[in-house]
Parts: C-alpha cells; sequence; structure tokens
C-alpha cells in the first residue's frame, strides 16, 4: 500500500509539476533610478552575468580544489 501511495504521488507531482518561485536578481531591482542605471550598465556589458555565473560556481564549498 505505501508503495503504491508513492507511485501514485509521483504520478501526481509529475502530472502537475512543482510550482514556479522565481526570485529576481538583487542587482537587477530597480527601486530608483540610479540603481536603474546601474542594472542597466552591468546588463549591457557583453559577458558580466556569465562571468558572474562561472566565479559564482566555482567560489562555491562544493567545487573542486584546485590541487
Amino acid at each position: 500500500m505505501l508503495f503504491v501511495t508513492y507511485l501514485w504521488l509521483s504520478a501526481m507531482q509529475i502530472s502537475y509539476g512543482f510550482p514556479i518561485f522565481r526570485k529576481g536578481s538583487s542587482l537587477l531591482e530597480s527601486e530608483n533610478e540610479i540603481k536603474w542605471i546601474g542594472s542597466q550598465i552591468f546588463t549591457n556589458i557583453p559577458f558580466v552575468i556569465e562571468i558572474r555565473c562561472l566565479l559564482d560556481w566555482c567560489m562555491m564549498k562544493t567545487s573542486l580544489d584546485l590541487f
């Protein structure tokens, strides 16, 4: 009975999926004009967002050491 319940819940999860909650980046929120100008500069410089993503990925605690 437990296995059937598990399969049923899994099927419902696949059918309906998880609710998606996305929080925007705090750098790109524009509360005032200065933050808006800063976010526009940040998003218009080529490859800055990709470099930020790579640095976040490389500096995480779960990343492998170089040695």
